[in-house]
């Protein structure tokens, strides 16, 4: 008697199975985030009662840390998200990006978040100072959202975090209202975060049923990908699917950058267009070296 079975690779403590035609196991996709001297990665993983689609959409939905995080339940992170950003989305070679650009006093914080498709999420940290320039700070958070059935997803990956730091990254994520279910029923409305956003909804949300607005083009943007890669997927068109790895560490774009940079001159617009400015030069990689991350 013969049992098959599939074909495994292990790391950072993850197990990964390839489950396509045998003879077409691709090279496993090693991320630059994933191996930055002097950073040790710390495992999470959690599961949601929500189709993986719509917790992975929510990535890509910059305006939601101000309206959700801060406006409709207080600062759950920190009172810097309290500026509505200026913000951009650019396509990478794997994937997508948000370029959230806020004035914060004499800096200009440019946070830049990364959907590599299908279901990769790189998330930089929430808790960052801006009382001091910083160039491409690495994210905090790395992870995949997994399906395991229709209606339950598993989030796993890892917390990224520099080497002797006594920051217990688990703790302070989970510390946050809104990032755990089980909370009282009065507690979830007077201060609903990224579970309520995500699963209270619907375990399958009706696109029908939405209003999307200017603000949502992320979520947009992302959902017209995904279809893309379904079709070229199904086509057999190899030159549109993204989601084709090469061998070489794959250069990924999500970070914190922090420049001081006075406000423009001729009012709110033109300082509006200074910041989308800035945040388009930081994706372009004016100010994201990956030889000068810092802690």
């Amino acid at each position: 008697m013969h049992h098959g079975a599939y074909p495994t690779h292990v790391y950072k403590g993850i197990v990964f199975v390839y489950m396509g035609p045998p003879g077409m196991v691709p090279a496993f996709p090693i991320y630059d985030t994933c191996e930055l001297p002097g950073y040790r990665y710390e495992l999470t993983s959690w599961v949601w009662p929500a189709n993986w689609v719509q917790i992975r959409e929510n990535a890509m939905d910059p305006a939601h840390t101000y309206f959700l995080h801060t406006v409709v339940s207080g600062a759950q992170f920190t009172e810097n998200f309290a500026a509505m950003p200026e913000h951009d989305f650019h396509e990478t070679p794997y994937g997508m990006v948000y370029v959230a650009n806020r004035r914060v006093k004499d800096f200009v914080w440019t946070r830049i978040c990364e959907v590599v498709l299908p279901n990769v999420h790189s998330l930089p940290s929430n808790w960052n100072e801006i009382t001091e320039e910083k160039i491409g700070v690495p994210p905090f958070l790395f992870d995949w959202a997994v399906p395991i059935d229709d209606t339950h997803t598993m989030i796993i990956g890892f917390y990224v975090q520099v080497e002797g730091s006594t920051v217990d990254a688990r703790k302070l994520l989970e510390e946050v209202p809104g990032q755990l279910p089980n909370r009282p029923y009065v507690e979830r409305q007077r201060q609903p975060g990224d579970y309520e956003a995500q699963v209270l909804g619907r375990p399958i949300s009706v696109h029908s049923k939405e209003y999307l607005v200017p603000n949502d083009r992320g979520v947009v943007m992302f959902r017209k990908l995904l279809r893309q890669q379904i079709r070229a997927l199904l086509n057999g068109d190899k030159k549109k699917q993204k989601i084709e790895r090469p061998k070489e560490v794959i250069r990924t774009y999500a970070q914190d950058t922090i420049v001081r940079q006075a406000t423009a001159a001729g009012g709110l617009d033109e300082d509006r267009r200074l910041l989308l400015e800035i945040g388009r030069k930081v994706f372009a990689g004016l100010y994201s070296n990956k030889s000068e991350h810092v802690a």
